[in-house]
């Protein structure tokens, strides 16, 4: 759904067809990184550098260890994050809306909005959004992730996300974006190399 012509927010057929470029290009991005997992699991240096730690060859369920590169822990990022968005982010399907809560809270349902350049929710200059309870992004979104999966946003800086604890990196949006776009501009090696 989007915010219709009447509504606050509304989205011209320009805008609506830039979200279905983009929601495209971000489904790409999530399946070049379920082939690396596939590939490589947690053993790849990409995994290693936004997901912390080094790679055993275990099938753990140790959720209290700061080594992130667990079999299992490579599992769960592919099922429940990128797989997720593969089959549940969508562009706007059909129908519009006055404003983004019409009808109350859905948990499963996505609206997308266009506030003008002025607004002040673009004041940080971002290009896009989605909103989830106030929170922006779809690694934040409980229809794409699950309320339980949803991360935090503790960097959003190469340099800032790297220097994380591993415990903290699997928990911030960015870095399982930096993970897609590393992999896909270096994919791994079966041996995870």
């Amino acid at each position: 759904m989007s915010v219709g012509s009447g509504g606050n927010w509304p989205c011209s057929v320009e805008q609506i067809g830039e979200i279905e470029t983009a929601v495209e290009y971000t489904k790409i991005l999530a399946n070049g990184a379920i082939v690396a997992l596939n590939d490589a699991g947690a053993s790849s240096a990409a995994f290693a550098r936004w997901f912390g730690g080094e790679f055993q060859n275990i099938d753990s369920t140790d959720t209290h260890s700061e080594d992130n590169a667990q079999v299992s822990t490579g599992e769960t990022i592919k099922t429940n994050h990128y797989d997720a968005v593969i089959s549940q982010l969508r562009a706007p399907e059909s129908g519009t809306v006055k404003w983004v809560d019409e009808g109350g809270l859905d948990l499963n349902r996505l609206v997308y909005a266009c506030p003008t350049a002025d607004d002040g929710l673009c004041a940080s200059s971002e290009a896009a959004a989605v909103i989830n309870a106030g929170d922006v992004g779809f690694k934040h979104l409980n229809a794409v992730v699950g309320a339980d999966r949803r991360s935090g946003d503790l960097s959003y800086f190469v340099s800032g996300c790297i220097e994380l604890e591993p415990q903290n990196k699997i928990k911030n949006a960015q870095n399982f974006a930096f993970f897609a776009l590393d992999v896909m501009a270096n994919p791994p090696s079966k041996s995870g190399i």
